[in-house]
Parts: C-alpha cells; structure tokens; sequence
C-alpha cells in the first residue's frame, strides 16, 4: 500500500520537526534531544490534603497537582496554577494562602483539612530520604 502525497508530506514535516526543535526549544515534548527532560532535580516535594476525618481529598478540587515530571526552568510551556513545588520545599504560608484560596473560590465546606507535605531528597549518603510535615489549615469562610 503506497502512501498518498499528504501522508508524506506529514512524515516529512513530522521528522523535520524532530531535527529542527531541539536545537531550538530544548526539552519541548514531543520534540526532545536525549536525556529528555534532563535537568534532573534532587529533591521531589508533593503535597496532599486530607479532611478531618483523615480521608484523603481530590488533587483536582485542592489543585495539589503533581507532575511526574518536572522541568525547573522551562524554556516553553503552560504556566500552572497549582501548588506544584517541583523541586522545592513549600513554607508554611504559601501551603496556608493556597488552601485557605481554594476554600473561599470554591465554597468548600470543612471546617479544617491538613495539608501534609513529603519531600523526597538523595542524602548524602546516595540513598533516598523522605521527610514529612503537616499543618492544618482552617476554613475561615
């Protein structure tokens, strides 16, 4: 089966596209030289939320979004308003002023939640370290 004339023109423009990009915008998916996003961070920190009777809530509703993978510094890309750290551990206040935005835009209706924080570092000892904090956060609406 033969191709017809626009599916070589896509395959063309498609392959001229993966020579072209990474030397321009580097690490813009699909169109990456290899490592792909190589800036590799040393530390992963997530944050979780979770209502008083200890159940986890959505990442959705609280915009706890996390990436698996995550690019410091992009050179392109879509800004994100979630309370995605990356690389990075959150203070207390920005956890705090997120939450307590999330409760007044969307008229949630808890009394309180916890906001538990892990962060995943390399020690210095080359293995993996994993730290936790919480902090309640009060819904004052």
């Amino acid at each position: 089966m033969a191709l017809s004339r626009g599916e070589r023109v896509f395959i063309g423009a498609f392959v001229a596209l993966n020579v072209v990009v990474p030397f321009v915008a580097k690490d813009l998916y699909p169109f990456s030289v290899f490592p792909m996003f190589s800036k590799r961070s040393e530390t992963l920190s997530r944050v979780e939320v979770f209502g008083p009777d200890g159940a986890q809530l959505s990442s959705d509703v609280f915009e706890t979004l996390e990436l698996d993978v995550f690019v410091a510094e992009p050179k392109v890309g879509f800004l994100i308003t979630s309370l995605d750290p990356g690389d990075r551990a959150l203070a207390e206040s920005e956890v705090q002023a997120h939450v307590k935005r999330v409760f007044r835009e969307r008229e949630i209706d808890l009394p309180f939640v916890d906001a538990e924080q892990t962060l995943t570092t390399i020690g210095s000892h080359g293995g993996v370290v994993t730290t936790r904090v919480r902090w309640r956060v009060t819904n004052d609406g």
